[in-house]
């Protein structure tokens, strides 16, 4: 899977697991006016009532997986996918093309209103392959019992709900040997906010219009 992306936007991709403080980093530099398109949330939009992706899981699902009202039944999505890797596959497989579909839109929007930095939030960054994309990796990581809690306090989930929803996911030491850069979270929330700060203005000071090579956009990294 590659995204179509303008060769003069320098492309960042921001990667994490559930629970490791990813979506913190990605609000911190839209603070900062760095565009970030968050992949996950394009995938939940395209799965609204009359969204495209409505039909891939009602194909792969069955039809019992929407409510009365055509909203996807996300509790029972995730009770299938995540113990069954076979079936969470086939689904992705019909959901990651139009994710990466709305995505390269949205970057060369961006590109034609004359932005010159955008990152792509997405927590299958790189088991996706989407990291090969981009020109720099970010991970953020954090200690697998704090993110179980996290989660835990934050979307009213079991631990075991939450070790279902991260085993369908890289571990850390999977992550970070693509990494270019790394935020570790396992500290205080403003410690880790201001790295992602610092980052963010390192990452906005190598950006400069007209620095990157036209062919870079579509040349793997690893």
């Amino acid at each position: 899977m590659r995204i179509e992306r303008p060769a003069q936007l320098r492309l960042v991709g921001l990667t994490g697991g559930i629970g490791s403080g990813k979506s913190a980093v990605a609000a911190c530099w839209r603070s900062l006016g760095i565009p970030v398109i968050d992949a996950d949330a394009v995938a939940r939009r395209q799965s609204e009532p009359g969204g495209p992706a409505v039909e891939a899981f009602r194909d792969v699902l069955g039809p019992d997986v929407l409510g009365p009202d055509g909203r996807i039944d996300r509790r029972a999505v995730a009770a299938a996918v995540f113990q069954d890797p076979d079936l969470r596959r086939v689904l992705e497989d019909r959901l990651h093309p139009l994710v990466i579909q709305e995505v390269s839109r949205r970057l060369h929007q961006l590109a034609r209103s004359g932005c010159p930095l955008a990152v792509i939030e997405a927590a299958l960054l790189i088991e996706t392959g989407l990291h090969r994309a981009v020109d720099r990796t970010v991970v953020v990581t954090a200690p697998e019992d704090q993110r179980i809690a996290r989660v835990c306090r934050r979307d009213g989930l079991s631990a075991q709900e939450v070790q279902a929803r991260m085993a369908a996911q890289f571990p850390d030491e999977a992550r970070i040997p693509h990494a270019d850069s790394i935020l570790r979270n396992d500290g205080l929330l403003q410690a880790l906010l201001a790295e992602a700060r610092r980052l963010a203005l390192e990452l906005l000071s190598e950006t400069v219009p007209g620095d990157r090579d036209p062919g870079r956009g579509t040349t793997p990294r690893r």
